[in-house]
């Protein structure tokens, strides 16, 4: 609130404009304390407050900006700007443990489609076809995080496939 009385008292100071503080500024009238009136009298008035004066208007020179040494300069960044930099959110693996990952990546994929293999031989209830599905699922996404080069996501979501196809065989 105050901020913006600020402002608004700076454009008008920049235009010339005088303006009283009491309209600008809300308050609340002042406590009077009145004096016991005697029980004849009934011409008693209460004193009106003080108009307070108005503040002096600043004369401006010409040429001069004022508010502009205030106010950042305005900037135009076209097309959104430069482009933003690339983040790697993996860590970074060397070439050794990037073949291991991958290797590992395959077994567990091969072991997960032969249990599936394996498990369509018997009858499925709803609920296990439904974890083959799952299963499917997770192997095709470790499918694409490979082919997208996130090595830690396909090790990660073949885990997964897995486990669930061992669990699927247990039971």
């Amino acid at each position: 609130m105050k901020k913006t009385l600020a402002i608004i008292l700076e454009i008008c100071v920049l235009f010339g404009t005088v303006v009283l503080a009491a309209t600008l500024v809300p308050q609340d009238p002042p406590v009077q304390e009145q004096a016991p009136q005697s029980l004849g009298t009934t011409d008693a008035k209460p004193s009106a407050p003080a108009a307070k004066p108005a503040p002096k208007a600043r004369k401006r020179k010409p040429g001069s900006t004022a508010s502009a040494s205030k106010t950042p300069a305005k900037r135009v960044v076209k097309d959104g700007g430069t482009a933003e930099p690339t983040a790697q959110l993996s860590p970074s693996m060397s070439e050794e443990q990037a073949s291991h990952s991958r290797q590992t990546t395959a077994q567990l994929l091969n072991s997960t489609d032969s249990n599936l293999r394996e498990a369509g031989n018997r009858t499925l209830n709803a609920s296990q076809q439904e974890m083959v599905t799952q299963i499917r699922k997770y192997m095709e996404q470790a499918n694409a995080a490979l082919t997208a080069g996130d090595l830690l996501r396909g090790h990660n979501l073949a885990l997964k496939a897995h486990m669930l196809s061992d669990d699927l065989l247990k039971h």
